[in-house]
This record gives C-alpha cells, sequence and structure tokens, in this order.
C-alpha cells in the first residue's frame, strides 16, 4: 500500500483519546486523527477518533541540550536530575502491582536544540530550552511545547521533542521559593511525550490547568497512573527493547530539509507531527489550549 509522508503542525492540547473503561478516572490519549479535519471530541475533550499513541519498543531515549539555560540559572546537571525524576515517576507508576511496560534511558547531552525528525538519518529526543526567543505564537502564554512524530497507520511514536519557552517563562526549579516550577513543567510534558494528553481530575499532573507557585504536579495522581499504565500496560506484547532513537542516535542536528518541518519525504513511511503546548489561560491559572497552524505537506 502507497504511503505519504506528511507533517502536521497544530500549537495543541485536547488531543486526545480516552480509552479508560472505568468512568472514575478522566485521562485521554492523545491519537493519531488530524486536528483541522479528523478529529472529533467527547464531552471531557478528548478524541473519539483514531488510534492512541504510543512508543512501540520498551525503552525510549531522551537528550538535554547541553548548554541548558544560561538566562534562567538552569545547568545541564540541574535539568538532567528533573528529567530523569520526571520520568522516573511515569516508568515506576503503580499498575496494580505491576509497572508500566517502558524504561527511558539518557543519552546524554547534545547539541541540536531543534526539534526534527529524519527519516532515513539518526535521531535524538531533545529536551530543549529557549532562552532568547519563542518562535511560536503566544510567546507570554506558552510554557512549553512537546512536538510528537508519529505513524499514521499504526500510532507508533517515532520522535518527541520538548521544548520550553524560558525566553518569557520565569522558571525556578527551588522547593521553597516557587515562580513556575520547571520540574512540574517537565513531569507534565513528559506524559505528553509517552503519548497522554490532558485530565479533567484538578489534582492529575496531565490536569489542564496549572497554578503558578504550585509544586504538585512533579508528582502523579491515580489518574494519572492509570492513564500511563493503559498505554503501557506491563504485559504488553513490546516491540523489542531497544532504547535508542529510530535510525540511530545523533548529538547533532541534521542539515535543514528541503521539504520543511523537519521531516524528510520518504516513499515508505507515514508519518506527521504536532506540537502540545501548555499554554497560560486567563486569569491565575495555566491551561493547555488548542491552537492550529496550517499542515504541511512535503512535495
Amino acid at each position: 500500500m502507497k504511503k505519504v509522508t506528511a507533517c502536521w503542525v497544530a500549537g495543541a492540547a485536547s488531543l486526545a483519546a480516552s480509552f479508560s473503561t472505568t468512568p472514575a478516572f478522566a485521562f485521554c490519549r492523545t491519537t493519531t486523527c488530524d486536528p483541522q479535519t479528523e478529529c472529533s471530541y467527547d464531552a471531557r475533550g478528548c478524541t473519539t477518533v483514531g488510534l492512541p499513541l504510543t512508543w512501540k519498543s520498551g525503552c525510549v531515549s531522551y537528550s538535554i541540550q547541553r548548554d541548558a539555560s544560561p538566562g534562567r540559572g538552569v545547568d545541564y546537571d540541574t535539568i538532567h536530575d528533573i528529567a530523569e525524576r520526571a520520568f522516573d515517576r511515569w516508568t515506576n507508576a503503580d499498575c496494580r502491582g505491576g509497572s508500566p511496560s517502558l524504561r527511558t534511558s539518557d543519552t546524554g547531552p547534545v547539541s541540536c536544540a531543534e526539534p526534527e525528525y529524519n527519516s532515513n538519518d539518526p535521531n535524538a529526543n531533545v529536551i530543549m530550552f529557549r532562552d532568547t526567543s519563542w518562535p511560536y505564537a503566544g510567546a507570554n502564554a506558552t510554557l512549553a511545547l512537546t512536538t510528537i512524530t508519529f505513524n499514521y497507520d499504526t500510532g507508533e511514536i517515532f520522535d518527541a521533542d520538548i521544548e520550553v519557552n524560558s525566553f518569557k517563562t520565569p522558571l525556578t526549579t527551588s522547593n521553597s521559593v516557587v515562580d513556575f516550577d520547571l520540574e512540574s513543567i517537565i513531569t507534565h510534558e513528559a506524559g505528553h511525550f509517552l503519548g497522554l494528553s490532558h485530565s479533567h481530575v484538578g489534582s492529575a499532573t496531565m490536569f489542564v490547568e496549572y497554578e503558578r507557585g504550585d509544586l504538585s504536579f512533579r508528582d502523579l495522581e491515580s489518574d494519572d497512573e492509570e492513564g500511563i499504565c493503559e498505554a503501557y500496560p506491563p504485559n504488553r506484547d513490546i516491540g523489542g527493547d531497544q532504547c535508542r532513537p529510530r535510525h540511530g542516535f545523533s548529538p547533532d542536528c541534521a542539515p535543514p530539509p528541503d521539504e520543511g518541518c523537519a521531516i524528510a519525504n520518504s516513499p515508505t513511511g507515514s508519518t506527521r507531527a504536532w506540537p502540545l503546548a501548555f499554554a497560560l489561560a486567563l486569569g491565575v491559572g495555566l491551561r493547555l489550549r488548542i491552537g492550529r497552524r496550517q499542515a504541511k505537506r512535503p512535495v
């Protein structure tokens, strides 16, 4: 069957579907549906169509921008420890006596600080900072952006990159003097990285709002654990246990592609991508919101 490579760009938020059979839980899963033409939503804002997104392997790697955020005083060691704790919370969730069938591996510091996926060359799943500018709309209203590249036909995640808006966000890492808590932001974005969208449980890490100065997003609630355990049940049939990024690992960015969207055209792959944004709501809270930009389709 002929497949088409495409890059879908939507500034994102409630792009997810719930596949839970337990109505007490309100987590959502991100799916393959195109938010511009295909998605439909239930009363909670979860999509009702498309395949849920997951990493098929039993292991996924992430990397961290080497110079981190000098502008906010966050060095590599600090964000390394924060990211490690954030991902460990998800992979050590309690699945009724078991753990999610997914582990994470840190590949170390990387030079590349651009969200990209290379369909033929090595890759990296990068946590990066934007100190000097925010290259998207809503610079004053966005804390971070997670871009997921996936196989449209299967829901397999190929790549994920997290951009932190350190340009406009007064990030803090302290347990006592708290502004916008970096660990809370990274833990929430790690949920998107793993294929989850938002919850409507107010105490959940994946809740749609975050109040400035709050540290509670650092720790998962039962709704978050239900979501990650549904996505990666302990008895899941994993597609190998390879931690390396797709097509191998590279700490450097690839040359700019002619096609745009950092996704090379491939006659044998079917890939799409959209960003999931952690954005500021009106008032005192922070809200994940839907925002869309024009989809780009390589020629």
